[in-house]
């Protein structure tokens, strides 16, 4: 039988440890507290893990915004834990020139049952300006939202987009349509949690470890994918590129042909597409050479001219840093 072991500290058994572990507030075994902050001076070592509510809020109304949404909503839940969040990020989606909307949360309290609840909170949010950009505090609620939305007919994300946190890969990935959430650094968060647990263990009873978690970045899958109608200049633009593949024009020349200054080119492609007009002529290139690995036989050196890049290498390289993968290596999986 193994032995039973009694915590202890510096090498001493704690006065209160009676033949087993002790409670944080008996000042025994380290406790860890995740997403909400500890108050009181009674409690013993632990480790305080909170989120950047700020950071969680301006990065979520950053995201809406970018995927096109102009109006921004946030269902309060009523918890304290997240109503910093919920007011950063109305706070970030007004400064970034978006309509906002505090929403309650739904309850079955002045309804005769859940589903009626439910089907009042669909007519608040189908009442509010479109396109919507909704924001939920976790993942789980998010899908819940998501799938009600739905069921009641709404376009996701065409008319409603949804935004949990969390980026648990099998909950956003497996369900349709998948979710898009912002990722926290759960791996890291997890290491420094053990630092801080380790530090504890060595340091005077009653000592407390702080842990800020930040988000990481927004995971965009088909929840916010908003579709967007490019600009009519926009469309000349890949329009002439897709025409001049094979001889592929300098920009300077493709803003005299389209009648604009470099800069406006420049600037209005960069706004649609958040790259520069090279980048995306090497994207079009690029995409053209796949069509025809995939759907002829031609020799990869001949597909590399004809879309524009001067020889085969410059072919491969573009792939190998778009996919990870060769020509050949890609023809052969796309059949």
């Amino acid at each position: 039988m193994a032995p039973r072991l009694t915590p202890s500290w510096h090498g001493r058994p704690r006065p209160d440890d009676q033949g087993g572990p002790t409670t944080a507030r008996g000042g025994g075994i380290p406790q860890i507290y995740l997403g909400r902050p500890v108050g009181g001076e009674g409690r013993g070592p632990c480790v305080e893990c909170v989120f950047d509510e700020q950071a969680v809020g301006r990065l979520a109304a950053r995201h809406l915004a970018e995927a096109g949404y102009r109006h921004a909503a946030w269902i309060d839940t009523k918890r304290r834990a997240f109503a910093e969040r919920g007011s950063a990020f109305l706070e970030a989606a007004g400064s970034l020139g978006l309509g906002t909307t505090r929403l309650s949360a739904p309850s079955a309290r002045p309804f005769r049952s859940v589903v009626e609840a439910d089907a009042h909170l669909v007519e608040r949010l189908t009442s509010l300006p479109r396109p919507l950009g909704l924001f939920f505090h976790q993942d789980k609620r998010a899908i819940w939202l998501r799938d009600l939305l739905v069921s009641a007919g709404v376009r996701v994300p065409r008319e409603i987009g949804v935004l949990g946190m969390g980026d648990g890969r099998y909950t956003c990935e497996v369900t349709t349509p998948t979710l898009s959430s912002i990722h926290l650094p759960v791996r890291d968060a997890g290491y420094q949690i053990g630092l801080r647990l380790h530090r504890l263990f060595h340091d005077p009873v009653g000592a407390r470890e702080k842990l800020i978690l930040r988000p990481v970045r927004v995971t965009s899958r088909t929840t916010t994918a908003l579709p967007r109608r490019p600009s009519p200049l926009v469309r000349r633009v890949t329009k002439l590129m897709r025409r001049r593949l094979r001889q592929p024009m300098a920009l300077n020349e493709m803003a005299k042909a389209l009648e604009v200054s470099p800069y406006i080119m420049r600037a209005t492609v960069l706004r649609e597409f958040d790259i520069t007009p090279k980048a995306l002529y090497a994207r079009i290139r690029r995409q053209a050479a796949e069509e025809l690995l995939t759907g002829s036989d031609l020799p990869i050196g001949t597909i590399a001219r004809r879309v524009g890049f001067a020889h085969a290498t410059a072919l491969n390289n573009a792939l190998v840093r778009a996919h990870g993968i060769s020509p050949s290596a890609f023809r052969r999986l796309s059949r």
